[in-house]
């Protein structure tokens, strides 16, 4: 979205990306700002560094594999 990359989180991995800074992805209603604890911004320091990106990414598909079986 925009300039920003953002991640499937759960409750496991959510901590990890709040720790390093990272918001969550949000957008503004009439009735204000709504927050999609869903998604997290990837830390600016992952994009340096490709094998944390990808252990990162690699993180993210398996909890959005995992939460799609739970919605089927």
């Amino acid at each position: 979205m925009g300039n920003s990359l953002f991640f499937v989180v759960d409750n496991s991995s959510r901590d990890k990306y709040i720790k390093m800074g990272a918001e969550c992805f949000w957008y503004t209603k009439k009735t204000g700002k709504i927050n999609v604890r869903k998604y997290h911004e990837v830390p600016g320091e992952l994009l340096d560094d490709p094998n944390k990106l990808l252990a990162w990414a690699e993180e993210s598909i398996k909890i959005a594999k995992k939460l799609n079986k739970k919605r089927k």
